[in-house]
């Protein structure tokens, strides 16, 4: 048997060459996006000023409520239903600029940010606090538009001890990443921790009395594209206008075709966020997993107690 061994060689520096040029690409791709990113970021300083409140005032933002704490990380629902939701994300938060020719960023590692603020810069006091903050638009299918955002919390960051700079009215504080559980980008934001409304006021209860016999279906997985299980987030087609109400229990089902009394539970969830036609659940439990057009059923106070009774029977 004759090996070419002339041939393997030139194919060898021909894949090596295609792998340095893909490597070029790449590297100039990042740069190019980091280029446009530092370009605009100014101007999103600029865009993210607004009339603030409380202690939101030396960032010059808006405040946002604070995050559900269901699931491993803080996190948001923006709805469509309520508003132009990136223009809430974008007016309660910073943009990350680079501090060196790095584009991705972790641990310990320094980045900047712009801002505008309405009274003296020294307000920002040396250990503000930031979430590094990641948006993610939710759609039902490729082919419809956005339902709205969620917000994630993938880390934290605090002030430096370098110095802030000022020109043209826009400060550049420096910020020092303390913690990510992902590579920070600059896609990625900042929102102050004095910038969240604890405690916020949760929605009026609905003045429309809940059908319990109605079944409820889920429209979207605001965590997992397809399917989930348990820690799953979900939007599901029946909120406040449905009689909907923060806290309470639904079952979640396995639905016979045309026999609803055949119908066995398989999970449960509870609701977070309700919106006007829609509402945000969790998942609690399930046994299997859950997807786009699973049923719900209300889990009323009578069920949750003959449940309890009869699990404490001898």
């Amino acid at each position: 048997m004759h090996l070419d061994y002339h041939a393997i060689s030139n194919h060898s520096q021909t894949a090596d060459m295609s792998t340095r040029y893909i490597r070029y690409f790449t590297t100039a791709l990042r740069i190019s996006a980091a280029t446009f990113l530092l370009s605009h970021a100014a101007a999103w300083a600029q865009a993210a000023y607004l009339s603030p409140p409380g202690a939101c005032a030396p960032y010059g933002l808006n405040a946002l409520p604070s995050p559900h704490d269901a699931g491993e990380l803080p996190w948001w629902f923006l709805s469509n239903e309520q508003g132009d939701s990136k223009i809430d994300f974008f007016s309660a938060t910073l943009p990350i600029l680079a501090a060196d020719q790095h584009v991705l960023w972790g641990v310990d590692s320094r980045i900047l940010t712009q801002m505008k603020p309405s009274s003296a810069t020294s307000l920002i006091g040396p250990e503000a606090a930031f979430y590094i903050v990641r948006e993610h638009v939710i759609k039902p299918n490729p082919y419809r538009g956005a339902v709205g955002r969620r917000i994630e919390v993938i880390g934290a960051a605090r002030v430096s001890g370098a110095q802030t700079t000022v020109l043209n009215g826009v400060s550049t504080v420096p910020l020092v990443i303390r913690t990510t559980r992902d590579e920070v980008n600059l896609s990625d934001r900042l929102l102050p921790l004095d910038c969240m409304v604890v405690g916020s006021v949760p929605a009026s209860p609905s003045s429309v009395p809940l059908d319990p016999t109605k079944a409820a279906k889920i429209k979207v997985l605001l965590n997992n594209a397809y399917v989930g299980e348990r820690n799953a987030i979900a939007l599901i087609d029946q909120g406040q206008d449905h009689g909907l109400a923060v806290g309470q229990v639904w079952q979640l089902v396995d639905e016979v075709s045309n026999q609803p009394a055949s119908a066995k539970a398989f999970g449960r969830v509870r609701v977070l966020q309700v919106l006007e036609h829609s509402s945000v659940v969790y998942v609690d439990r399930a046994v299997h997993e859950v997807e786009v057009g699973t049923a719900l059923r209300f889990w009323s106070a009578e069920e949750t107690l003959k449940g309890v009774v009869k699990a404490v029977q001898p």
